[in-house]
């Protein structure tokens, strides 16, 4: 299937495949994108347009992201208070699960 340039609308070469248009022989470019619905759309450019593409891209200052960054994780290791809490809770466990007889299990 041939491909339109989204810039000059120029028509692609024919060829049998999208791989063969995208070599060297021809040299067309595409770059995927999401549209205003979020769906992804492919645009396709001619060798020319592609290297204009590729200057304004260049020029343009860099894009801010749209999304804010997460804030840092915090710390997995408990403060020295919380350690002490929690393994006071362990000994106690421990120790109300030894104190109590055991009982043999029927087969």
């Amino acid at each position: 299937m041939r491909k339109h340039c989204v810039d000059c609308e120029a028509l692609s070469p024919a060829t049998t495949t999208d791989y063969t248009l995208i070599g060297s022989r021809h040299a067309w470019r595409v770059t995927r994108t999401r549209s205003e619905a979020g769906e992804t759309a492919f645009e396709w450019r001619c060798p020319a347009c592609w290297q204009r593409y590729k200057d304004r891209k260049a020029e343009a200052p860099a894009a801010t992201p749209s999304v804010a960054p997460r804030p840092p994780p915090k710390p997995s290791t408990p403060s020295g208070e919380q350690a002490a809490v929690m393994a006071g809770k362990l000994f106690d466990k421990a120790r109300d699960a030894l104190s109590k007889p055991r009982t043999k299990r029927p087969r």
